[in-house]
């Protein structure tokens, strides 16, 4: 889940994706109760589980036996696994609950700044260029999605 004050809930439903052999440095720092290097919420099973492998995280994962529960990827999950500690973090991030003794969390200041993209920048490569149709790309000989 995603925060953002002005939109409160942004569910995102990751699978397959495989966070492996990452270092961890200097963050968990505002002293949540999981202050956890990198979490999962799993609300619904039945999906390619997100594997989990070789980080180095001095503050640990949440839940704290991701690495050993989802050492490989593509696995379908046979149910949702919800890290009580996490979720209430999340939702006290988000303004839908109560929020942990001394939380920290960073608040927008109201303030955006928009800057102008520079002139002269080189055109990005066609992403569809060589590659096999599918629903991204649905004509290689196009080149265009």
């Amino acid at each position: 889940m995603e925060s953002n004050r002005a939109h409160p809930s942004v569910a995102y439903d990751p699978e397959g994706d495989a966070p492996v052999d990452n270092t961890f440095v200097n963050d968990g720092y505002f002293d949540h109760p999981s202050n956890s290097d990198f979490g999962e919420i799993v609300l619904d099973g039945h999906q390619p589980q997100n594997c989990f492998a070789g980080n180095r995280d001095p503050q640990g994962s949440a839940p704290s036996d991701l690495e050993k529960i989802q050492p490989t990827c593509e696995a379908i999950t046979k149910a949702g696994n919800v890290d009580a500690t996490l979720l209430d973090q999340v939702l006290c991030d988000m303004g839908f609950g109560s929020c942990p003794t001394g939380a920290k969390y960073p608040q927008p200041s109201g303030t955006v700044l928009m800057t102008s993209v520079p002139k002269g920048l080189p055109t990005m490569p066609d992403t569809c260029a060589g590659v096999p149709n599918d629903l991204r790309c649905p004509s290689a000989s196009s080149g265009s999605p």
